[in-house]
């Protein structure tokens, strides 16, 4: 009686054995089918985004025209100029100067969504350098450049939000709005926001009218650079938006 039972336990130990080998056997195969699945699954969407963003890129491309570029350029000019008039440092003209380099390689390969897109950052870049040295060297210069800009570009707001409703109760094609559109929205988004920064940093500066520490002096520089950066940002997307005409 006694080795029977034995016999039964080792059956069912046995037996328990080979059940828990047997679901470790199918959990592995289970897992590298998952394994398997996920990287095709991984595979395709990288195909597709490959495929999506060149698409992407060469349709916006088609969007902006050589002149457009021109444009862009003209605004980085236009500060740079301001810029060597105060003086400023060499390594600064410098950085606009690479900057300006890239937008021309760009334009000259005939892309000139990108170009369009690098010349923008140019010219923002030149804004934070402008900001920085006018709101120290002449604040009253500085306070009347902002203001003029701030209308500038509010009116320029204004008139690219009503373009783009229009265009939206006209119809636009699928593809364009897939493309162009989002970026559109997507620019006007960004505009307000970066208006919306630029009145808040010129509030904090306004509350150091005569700054006479190191470190309030620091703090204007800082302040002068976001003031204008962050303007000149929302002067690019609304720009940019003017370039892509929706069909």
């Amino acid at each position: 009686m006694k080795k029977n039972v034995l016999f039964l336990l080792f059956l069912v130990g046995f037996g328990f054995l080979a059940y828990s080998k047997y679901l470790q056997h199918e959990r592995a195969i289970k897992e590298a089918e998952l394994n398997n699945t996920l990287n095709l699954v991984q595979t395709d969407l990288e195909t597709f985004r490959l495929g999506y963003n060149s698409t992407h890129w060469t349709y916006l491309n088609q969007k902006v025209r050589e002149k457009d570029v021109e444009r862009a350029i003209e605004r980085v000019l236009e500060l740079r100029e301001m810029l060597r008039k105060l003086n400023v440092s060499d390594d600064e003209i410098r950085d606009i100067d690479v900057c300006l380099n890239e937008t021309y390689s760009y334009q000259r390969r005939g892309q000139f969504y990108v170009a369009l897109t690098e010349g923008r950052s140019c010219a923002i870049l030149a804004a934070d350098y402008l900001g920085s040295t006018l709101a120290l060297a002449n604040r009253t210069e500085f306070l009347k450049y902002v203001r003029g800009q701030f209308r500038s570009v509010e009116a320029l707001q204004n008139k690219t939000a009503e373009k783009w409703k229009q265009t939206l109760g006209s119809g636009i094609n699928f593809t364009d709005y897939l493309i162009t559109g989002f970026v559109v929205e997507d620019n006007i988004i960004k505009a307000e926001i970066s208006l919306n920064q630029s009145r808040d940093f010129l509030e904090k500066l306004d509350r150091i009218p005569n700054p006479t520490t190191s470190q309030e002096i620091e703090n204007v520089s800082i302040l002068g650079s976001w003031v204008m950066s962050y303007l000149e940002f929302a002067r690019s997307f609304l720009m940019t938006q003017q370039c892509l005409p929706a069909t």
